[in-house]
């Protein structure tokens, strides 16, 4: 019997997440994975967000990462981007991968196709998208919504529409709303 998403630790539900998408290139694309997951209610991971200068971003997820790569049980690889700047390729490691195999959790879940579809986007397109879904789910909508987008976000609101209907294409893919928690500063 396989270990179900909903009933799992957040740390073997990390796990989980990089065994289905076979890793995660970036900090950024890792968080915005996780929330978009976690926010329109497919994994419940647990995590806190708070709105930051790339979109929604977990302090404890940040923690949660490092501390798994100190323990060996995430591979954290950094490579330079051809600009120069640092970035991460997130990928099991063994211990995690023997540590999944033995409580047999799966890599075929019901979020399975949405993690490896996100995983295939671009960090700012995720950006983009998980920050429409942020502000819908802090209360923006119609007009006001794309106004605090442009507001927060002038680098891609030439991309809104694309953004939202992407958001709202992951929202038809739910079957709840919002295991997601925010903070609005």
């Amino acid at each position: 019997m396989s270990a179900n998403a909903r009933t799992i630790s957040p740390v073997l539900r990390l796990g989980q997440l990089l065994l289905i998408t076979g890793g995660i290139q970036g900090r950024k694309k890792l968080q915005k994975i996780v929330h978009l997951l976690q926010a329109v209610g497919k994994v419940p991971f647990g995590y806190g967000f708070q709105f930051s200068f790339y979109g929604p971003y977990s302090v404890d997820l940040k923690a949660e990462m490092d501390e798994l790569a100190d323990e060996k049980l995430v591979i954290q690889e950094p490579f330079q981007t051809q600009f120069g700047s640092p970035i991460y390729h997130f990928q099991l490691g063994p211990a995690m991968k023997r540590l999944l195999e033995d409580l047999k959790v799966s890599d075929e879940e019901e979020w399975t196709d949405l993690a490896r579809q996100l995983n295939l986007k671009t960090a700012i397109e995720l950006e983009g998208i998980s920050t429409v879904v942020f502000l819908q789910n802090v209360g923006w909508s119609g007009n006001e919504l794309e106004e605090q987008f442009r507001t927060l976000k002038p680098k891609l609101e030439g991309d809104f529409e694309k953004y939202r209907a992407a958001a709202l294409e992951l929202n038809d893919q739910t079957l709840g709303h919002g295991a997601a928690s925010y903070t609005v500063q």
